[in-house]
């Protein structure tokens, strides 16, 4: 037989065969993601214990639009991640997290998600402009010598992927005299002074607190240009 006509007579079996083999590959992979569950994100609060819930396990309470009150088991590996305020294990959770708003990351399965990762929400209810105001006139050197009129002025959501759950909260005010820090002491010029001074606030703490680009109120130092 003409080698022409036996390519030619082999090449659609071929076509055929790499067609099977995609179908059923395709076929395993959609059988191997309804095996490990459907993907989960959903941001609620942490509950163990309520009555008619299954005793000692987490659950997740959360709601969608439309219907609230709905409640998920959460199920916890090795590999699960949680991080309150900072990295914690999972397997060993404290009770004294109950009521704390997270976000869930997970697969669900039979009304049960396995968690890939937990993360504590910080919300802006718990109203970032405040706390760091209070800092600045807790903790500023700069503002507690001879600060006054402290005006907020703008909030900055940061989304950054180092920084999430970041906030930068600007403000102003007036001093009596020059320079920063505490200048007790110091041979100071008697001068009204302006000053802007920028709070980073990350998960519910702060973090960095910086005059006029040029002072760091928490280290009591000015940066080096």
């Amino acid at each position: 037989m003409n080698k022409k006509i036996i390519i030619l007579t082999f090449l659609p079996l071929l076509f055929l065969s790499f067609l099977t083999y995609e179908y059923f590959e395709e076929e395993k992979e959609n059988s191997k993601v309804v095996e490990e569950g459907t993907s989960f994100i959903q941001e609620g609060v942490l509950i163990k214990n309520n009555p008619g819930l299954e005793e000692e396990v987490w659950y997740l309470s959360y709601e969608k639009a439309g219907n609230p009150g709905l409640k998920i088991k959460l199920k916890f590996d090795k590999e699960s991640d949680c991080i309150i305020e900072k990295e914690v294990d999972c397997l060993n959770l404290s009770e004294e997290l109950i009521g704390t708003k997270v976000q869930i990351e997970g697969s669900e399965k039979n009304n049960q998600v396995l968690v890939y990762l937990l993360k504590k929400k910080v919300e802006k209810s718990e109203n970032v402009q405040d706390i760091a105001r209070n800092w600045i006139k807790n903790n500023s050197p700069t503002y507690n010598y001879d600060g006054e009129k402290l005006t907020f002025i703008e909030e900055r959501g940061l989304d950054l992927v180092d920084c999430e759950n970041c906030y930068e909260i600007e403000y102003s005010f007036q001093s009596r005299h020059s320079g920063y820090g505490n200048r007790e002491g110091e041979n100071l010029a008697q001068v009204i002074t302006n000053h802007n001074i920028v709070v980073l606030v990350k998960d519910g703490e702060v973090n960095r607190v910086v005059t006029d680009q040029k002072y760091d109120e928490i280290n009591q130092e000015l940066l080096e240009k």
